[in-house]
């Protein structure tokens, strides 16, 4: 798939500092993606400030661009979701909607969202129809062949459909001189041939795809057709092992400058290839790599198939409970493909279809017996009524038996739904019970020890006027520490009850915590919010304030960040938030396979609320949490729905 890239800015004597940085970000974004996207990060904060529209949508392109780069899919989606959104408002921009949903295909894709990536590029196709683009038609025409792939994995009735597509693709892209959308188009050619086992035409297709990547540098095609090129070596030819290895170790030596996608494709077939040949010890290190990676970027496609692979490997070498665990993974991840439901749902209505044309001719030939054999006609006419009979009986029977099976869905379906509303009133009763105890301790440490504490700094400012203290530095000093304990403890009393929430609501209260977590030196907190939020609860107000500052805190405390960016958004009635950091990062398979307790809190915290809560860390590559609630414009007072 072809992706839309960000667009250079106009100069203009007031946008100077931020068309910089803007155009030296698109410059470093395939190279050095961090540094982009701090580039970027400033870029859209300075836009903001200055009201600068095309500013803000460019920088939000870009940064969708920056996390599609490090395998950031839901960040992408977002930051294109905003980019789209200033889109309405910003007349320059509106030639870029077309690539923005073209984009936004290919993340849902990604992750596996067959009929969200469809409806994206539908709004693409209606884009490129009013004129409002920059990326040619053919892109579109070589996307829906590739979701066509995932969602008929072996149905042979869409493959004339699929090559209608490829071609309209490949006559548009030759005549506009579109080498990035030909070599993604050949690529998807070469793997239909492959399924209906032309081998020529499909390697054919792979290395046009292959000299077409090398002569204009595509480094994403060429892996593309390395990838593809090995795994037809392997299915055509006996003894292709070390040809197809050569293939992969090319693809390897590309490194970090292909996408995710393709790397783990690559790590995926090389531990097939040895799997194939019995070098079993090879193999396993780069599947384990290959799962390893599909997990932490969630490209939640491949995870099924190495997971498959690895099972298979550890039965060939009998260690049974290992394949036993990633059969299971297999079958969950394979459940969890979005496109499965779908692609379910339209078999079983082909199969009904093509069995009624079946059920149709076998009465047409029984019609032509009866006219034929007007001596067996009576006994015909007995045979067709029992038939009918029984196959009534037997739709009796059907329709009861799925009756009662949906029962059984419907019964399982509330036990689980009441389950997780006691769990819900548990946790709101837990908290509700932290807040009282928080109150109960900041009103302790207020009246009690603070005003004792001002009491006795009161007689000891007497005792100095009294005997002629003034002029003693270290009694000064002395009194300064008192002065300084005093204070910290008040701003302890005043962080565990925060009133500031109650006089000057959620977005100031967080925006003060930041400012004095970060006290004008690192770690650097920013913060920025956009949209206009609607009324929220009290309790929900509170409960987000406190999720807020747990994770600023683990940004400074555990992570050791220099810099941390908040993020409070309302778009489109749901309410996000997202804090980033710069800091140490973690492994994420480590901590889910220990059950991390900080993770895990949070998230309950969230589902208290009914919200989502998606956390991206890698080691030293810093974390990113996004926490999203639906709240519509009239929401229930209560909170959240």
């Amino acid at each position: 798939s072809t992706e839309e890239r960000p667009q250079q800015l106009i100069y203009s004597p007031d946008t100077g500092r931020i068309r910089y940085m803007v155009n030296t970000a698109a410059s470093l974004i395939d190279e050095m993606p961090d540094s982009a996207l701090a580039l970027l990060t400033r870029a859209l904060e300075e836009s903001r400030l200055a009201g600068h529209n095309y500013g803000t949508g460019i920088s939000w392109l870009g940064l969708g661009h920056v996390y599609l780069r490090k395998a950031m899919y839901r960040e992408s989606i977002h930051a294109y979701r905003q980019a789209l959104q200033i889109s309405n408002r910003e007349p320059r921009l509106e030639t870029r909607r077309a690539g923005i949903y073209n984009n936004m295909a290919v993340q849902h894709m990604y992750l596996g969202e067959l009929y969200k990536s469809m409806i994206c590029l539908a709004q693409a196709a209606l884009s490129i129809e009013r004129g409002h683009t920059r990326i040619s038609m053919s892109n579109i025409y070589n996307n829906i062949p590739i979701i066509l792939r995932h969602v008929y994995p072996s149905d042979t009735q869409e493959h004339e459909q699929t090559l209608h597509y490829l071609d309209l693709a490949e006559t548009i892209a030759r005549a506009e001189m579109n080498y990035a959308g030909l070599g993604s188009n050949l690529i998807s050619k070469g793997i239909y041939y492959g399924k209906q086992k032309e081998w020529d035409e499909s390697e054919q297709a792979f290395r046009e795809a292959l000299h077409i990547a090398r002569q204009y540098r595509l480094v994403n095609t060429e892996a593309s057709a390395l990838n593809n090129l090995a795994t037809l070596y392997m299915q055509r030819y006996s003894d292709s092992a070390q040809q197809a290895l050569a293939f992969l170790h090319k693809a390897r030596l590309l490194g970090n400058k292909v996408y995710r996608h393709h790397r783990i494709k690559t790590l995926h077939i090389l531990g097939q290839t040895y799997y194939a040949i019995g070098d079993y010890k090879t193999s396993e290190p780069y599947l384990l790599q290959a799962l390893k990676e599909a997990e932490t970027g969630s490209y939640s496609t491949e995870i099924p198939n190495i997971s498959k692979t690895l099972s298979e490997l550890y039965t060939k070498t009998k260690k049974y409970d290992a394949a036993l665990e990633y059969y299971r993974r297999h079958v969950e991840a394979q459940e969890s493909i979005a496109g499965k439901e779908i692609a379910n749902n339209i078999h079983l209505l082909e199969t009904r279809y093509r069995t009624a044309e079946k059920d149709k001719q076998i009465l047409q030939k029984e019609y032509k017996i009866t006219l034929q054999a007007h001596k067996i006609k009576e006994k015909n006419t007995w045979i067709i009524s029992i038939t009918a009979g029984a196959l009534l009986l037997a739709g009796l029977l059907a329709v009861a038996y799925r009756s009662n099976k949906q029962q059984r869905r419907l019964q399982a379906h509330k036990i689980r739904n009441l389950q997780q509303e006691q769990e819900i009133i548990r946790l709101k009763a837990i908290m509700d019970g932290e807040e009282k105890e928080r109150t109960r301790i900041a009103r302790e440490l207020h009246d009690g020890i603070v005003g004792q504490l001002s009491a006795t700094r009161l007689s000891f400012g007497a005792i100095q006027n009294t005997h002629g203290l003034k002029q003693m530095s270290d009694f000064g000093d002395a009194l300064k520490q008192l002065d300084e304990a005093t204070q910290d403890l008040r701003q302890t009393a005043h962080n565990l009850m925060p009133e500031i929430l109650l006089q000057a609501g959620l977005i100031e209260s967080i925006d003060i915590y930041c400012h004095k977590m970060s006290k004008g030196a690192p770690p650097v907190i920013r913060f920025h919010t956009s949209g206009t939020l609607p009324f929220l609860d009290q309790n929900f107000q509170l409960t987000l304030y406190r999720i807020t500052q747990e994770l600023v805190q683990n940004a400074v405390k555990h992570a050791h960040a220099n810099q941390v960016l908040v993020q409070l958004d309302y778009q489109d009635q749901l309410l996000g938030l997202t804090v980033e950091d710069d800091g140490r990062g973690f492994d994420q398979a480590e901590v889910n396979e220990h059950n991390g307790m900080g993770l895990s809190n949070l998230k309950s915290r969230v589902a208290s609320l009914n919200g989502s809560c998606t956390v991206t860390s890698a080691t030293d590559e810093g974390t990113t949490v996004y926490i999203e609630f639906e709240i519509p414009l009239h929401s229930d007072p209560h909170g959240p729905a």
